[in-house]
């Protein structure tokens, strides 16, 4: 009798063992492969504030673009960036280079998602959008200019 007992046992570990694997195996899924498969379904890439600054460190030819208003540009933005606000960007979509990777940000990632699904559907191809916008940036302790806003002009 305590051989089926063990018998038993063996089968509820083992079960138990293929239940663990199984929820290990759809957590990873979950947390790393869903955003990589979303993020390419979107055809843009969120990307946290020190993910942000890595791309602006690696890649001298990245585009920053600040799509808030041309007051809030002059309140505070990240060095280098140029600003389009949101509300023209479908009309100067013409300035912007389909083929260059653009940083995206606005105050806090909404208007900036938006903006990154705009520059998507119109062609580009490297865009990353900066979670939480400006907000996150300065609360990371990173660095703004302060100097005012001319319009872009190319």
């Amino acid at each position: 009798m305590s051989e089926g007992l063990f018998l038993k046992q063996r089968r509820v570990v083992a079960v138990l063992s293929v239940v663990i694997i199984v929820l290990v195996l759809s957590a990873y899924y979950f947390y790393v492969w869903l955003p990589d498969i979303q993020s390419s379904k979107k055809g843009y890439q969120d990307v946290t504030v020190e993910q942000a600054k890595g791309l602006i460190n690696t890649n001298p030819e990245l585009m920053i673009l600040d799509v808030r208003t041309y007051s809030e540009f002059d309140s505070g933005h990240i060095k280098d960036a140029i600003c389009i606000p949101f509300d023209t960007l479908q009309q100067n979509l013409s300035k912007l280079n389909p083929q260059s990777k653009i940083l995206v940000y606005c105050a806090k990632g909404a208007r900036s998602s938006q903006a990154a699904k705009v520059l998507v559907n119109n062609g580009f191809q490297h865009i990353y959008n900066l979670l939480g916008g400006i907000e996150a940036w300065t609360q990371s302790g990173n660095p703004i200019d302060w100097c005012h806003c001319q319009p872009i002009e190319y």
